[in-house]
């Protein structure tokens, strides 16, 4: 299995809205409404536009994406992670990798950063995810993991 890392582009908007409104993903997601298109699409002009959000697109094999993971600049070298994997790969294990390979390219920007992430309460999925990316529970629901380049 061979992932591709790329930054999200203008031709990824459809999907990731899709993704994004999947009734799976809303009930993981600290905002769990249904967003509209054009909430949507301001939200996500103005992401690519960010210098301070990373939008990583993962595919796997020939082009075909199946997850992303956004950093979000909190501060200098800290980013909250958000991570999702495309409903029709779910459940293949696919998680981990998708995460690792995000991590790895924001290391090819940053010499190290702190990452975080918060899980919602009773979301087994994601605590077993980022435990197995090596992210520690440090309280009221946000995990993180330092990553250092190089190390």
């Amino acid at each position: 299995m061979d992932l591709e890392v790329r930054l999200a582009n203008d031709l990824d908007s459809s999907i990731i809205y899709a993704w994004r409104n999947e009734p799976r993903t809303r009930s993981s997601s600290r905002s769990s409404h249904i967003i509209s298109r054009e909430e949507h699409d301001a939200w996500f002009t103005s992401s690519l536009a960010n210098k301070n959000l990373h939008l990583f697109i993962v595919e796997l094999d020939a082009g075909t994406p199946i997850g992303t993971v956004r950093f979000d600049r909190e501060r200098e070298n800290v980013f909250e992670v958000s991570v999702t994997v495309s409903p029709l790969y779910r459940g293949q294990g696919l998680g981990a990798a998708v995460l690792l390979s995000c991590e790895a390219s924001l290391l090819l920007h940053f010499s190290s950063a702190l990452l975080r992430a918060f899980i919602k309460p009773g979301n087994s999925i994601s605590v077993k995810l980022f435990e197995s990316c090596e992210y520690v529970n440090v309280s009221n629901g946000w995990w993180e993991k330092t990553l250092e380049a190089n190390a």
